[in-house]
């Protein structure tokens, strides 16, 4: 759904179905539309000129006159730039990047091989020094891939991150349905390898600024061809 224009205090709003809306009216089924969602794609903030010579009400002015988007079936075309509350104060919506070894998307067949998991907010903010991360896999996937948490002993920790490794007395924890990793960063071993292809996702979430949490793919596969990581 877009708006089409909005002049003289009049909202018109054009809304189109996704392939599955369609497929559903179609059988004569009701949508069952629960939640819905915002998103600003095509605003530029940068137009916003708190210098503009009329004064204040003309400081969105430019931002106000953009050509507004018509809306597609296709999120990864739109819908990029969600709106949403955050629980923290904060100018920007960091974006949360997860740097993983490029044998992840390839496939792992080295029993006993450890790989580096990093982590990155852009744009950096103020309390970087604070922030951490957690990692979190099906617990189903734990007997063939083995997480942990990084810290470093030379880095200060932020108290709610030291209470939870003091509880658990290390920077794992199991779940009935999860294992859970806390850290800066993460390691991740090949402990044994699947019969089939077995592809594990896991999700890191950041914890002292707000970042949509990031997915990661581990391929573990007795057949990749792949080199031993360094």
């Amino acid at each position: 759904m877009g708006y089409l224009s909005n002049q003289n205090n009049e909202i018109i709003v054009d809304a189109i179905l996704t392939k599955y809306g369609r497929e559903k009216l179609a059988a004569g089924q009701q949508l069952g539309i629960i939640k819905f969602a915002l998103s600003d794609d095509e605003i530029d903030y940068t137009l916003y000129n708190v210098n503009h010579p009329m004064g204040s009400d003309f400081f969105d002015l430019a931002i106000r006159s953009l050509p507004i988007l018509e809306p597609v079936p296709n999120s990864t075309r739109q819908f990029r730039y969600y709106l949403y509350t955050s629980s923290t104060q904060t100018s920007f919506q960091y974006t949360l990047q997860v740097g993983i070894p490029s044998q992840f998307t390839i496939g792992l067949n080295q029993v006993g091989s450890t790989y580096g998991i990093s982590n990155n907010i852009t744009p950096t903010p103020s309390n970087i020094s604070q922030v951490w991360y957690s990692l979190k896999i099906p617990k189903t996937n734990a007997s063939y891939l083995k997480i942990e948490g990084v810290v470093g002993s030379n880095i200060s920790i932020p108290d709610d991150l030291a209470q939870i490794i003091q509880r658990i007395g290390g920077t794992t924890e199991v779940f009935q349905d999860s294992v859970i990793a806390y850290g800066f960063s993460f390691r991740a071993t090949v402990l044994a390898l699947p019969p089939t292809r077995t592809i594990v996702t896991g999700v890191v979430d950041s914890h002292g600024v707000a970042t949509a949490p990031s997915n990661i793919q581990v391929i573990l596969d007795r057949n990749a061809n792949i080199s031993t990581p360094s």
